[in-house]
């Protein structure tokens, strides 16, 4: 376990104070970086520090002695097993904010539930929902300043600024909930198989063992909409606090190349939880012998980005729970931190089926385009996708998969759209 720690540095190579919510827009937070990076150099410096050289003993005999007080003292609590609370109460953080000794501050800040205690009984989702009311009362979602901060913000940063992206609000949400003894942890999609990013949640542990899911400071458990009928997630983990036994990277040699997300040993898979799944088999795949994993990736912000690996068989693969909503996938390996395709691109349909995207050998005499669906950008609320109308005298790009992204042509639209010739049928286009 670990935290990240950016620092802009003066010539002195002492740290700038810089709080990206001291400005009013991204703009305005860009400008002054900018303006700062000038004067000094590029002088940014992105440190990890890792928990077992920075913990306190004391901290740690801190965060044990009131985990176990609420875990034992509080009725909401009563059904979490120790296994349980190990997970969803006691860890000293919530994801990978800077580390810091949060539990006795917000205990004391959150005490006031204990006054509802007759209201909520030993239901842990009441008790989660009059918390995070609280939460949404005066935490904010800012993407806008808070995707500029040069760190992820720890619990006091969080407290004083008022604002964050959505993994603040959830280390917030999980904090405040643990504090008094509510089990709660963090899912996440590391990538979005319909458009750019991905996407972090909280989920609260029922009494009867089911993981909740509501957003931090935003929406209560039974009222959260993260995964809808249209989104594309490819994957979705759980966020723990040991390492997993069924997590495939730790099966790998550590020293391997690996994508960063493979990396983190303590997700567990719970893609099954939310969407329905299938499992992937891929034959004659471009396996090597030294190849130790293959991987399965989502096109996302203009990338393949790996979301799942498989040990080889030979040249064929299995992709164990993968989300089979229409979502288009490539196979490749991971060298050198470069994805390198191992065989063509295919969509994971709802029937469970595998439709290839090869390419091909045969050609549009000629292809008419009059509308661009701006799938990876833009997807509206029921599920469809904006077209945006072809626009004459703006120019356009037209590319098709083969290993790589091969631009055909560079042409100014008509008034009827956009006409390319000798086109390869039945692969991807963008």
């Amino acid at each position: 376990h670990y935290h990240q720690q950016g620092k802009l540095l003066n010539s002195r190579n002492d740290a700038i104070e810089f709080n990206v919510f001291d400005f009013q827009s991204g703009e305005e937070i860009t400008k002054a970086r900018d303006s700062l990076l000038s004067i000094y150099g590029n002088r940014y410096k992105q440190s990890i520090i890792y928990d077992i050289h920075a913990v306190s003993s004391k901290a740690i005999i801190d965060q044990i002695d009131l985990a176990f007080e609420v875990w034992k003292e509080m009725p909401w609590a009563g059904h979490v097993t120790f296994e349980q609370f190990c997970e969803y109460i006691l860890p000293h953080r919530a994801y990978r904010e800077p580390l810091e000794h949060w539990r006795p501050g917000l205990y004391r800040k959150y005490s006031w539930l204990c006054d509802s205690a007759e209201k909520i009984g030993d239901d842990p989702v009441m008790a989660c929902t009059m918390v995070n009311n609280e939460l949404r009362s005066w935490l904010k979602f800012d993407w806008d300043r808070g995707t500029k901060t040069l760190h992820d913000q720890g619990i006091s940063e969080i407290m004083a600024n008022k604002h964050g992206k959505c993994v603040d609000l959830v280390t917030m949400a999980a904090c405040a909930m643990r504090s008094q003894g509510i089990p709660v942890a963090i899912d996440l999609v590391p990538y979005w198989g319909h458009r750019a990013f991905g996407h972090t949640w909280n989920v609260v542990l029922d009494k009867n063992g089911k993981c909740i899911p509501f957003g931090g400071a935003e929406k209560n458990p039974g009222h959260h909409d993260a995964i809808l009928e249209y989104t594309k997630v490819g994957k979705i983990f759980r966020h723990r606090y040991a390492a997993q036994p069924d997590n495939l990277p730790a099966t790998i040699n550590t020293t391997a190349d690996l994508p960063p997300l493979f990396y983190r040993v303590n997700l567990e898979d719970v893609t099954h939880e939310y969407v329905p799944v299938g499992d992937v088999h891929l034959n004659n795949l471009e396996i090597k012998p030294e190849d130790k994993a293959v991987y399965i990736c989502l096109y996302n912000g203009g990338q393949w980005r790996p979301v799942h690996l498989a040990l080889p068989d030979g040249r064929r693969a299995v992709f164990g729970s993968m989300d089979k909503n229409n979502v288009l996938y490539l196979p490749a390996r991971f060298r050198n931190g470069t994805v390198v395709p191992v065989g063509d691109p295919f969509m994971f349909t709802k029937s469970g089926t595998v439709r290839h995207f090869p390419m091909a050998d045969q050609y549009h005499d000629a292809l008419l385009l009059t509308h661009s669906n701006k799938m990876f950008d833009e997807t509206l609320r029921d599920g469809s996708v904006r077209e945006y109308p072809i626009k004459p005298d703006y120019r356009y790009k037209l590319a098709y998969w083969d290993r790589e992204w091969i631009y055909l042509d560079s042409q100014t639209a008509r008034t009827s759209g956009l006409e390319y010739r000798h086109v390869p049928k039945g692969t991807l286009y963008k």
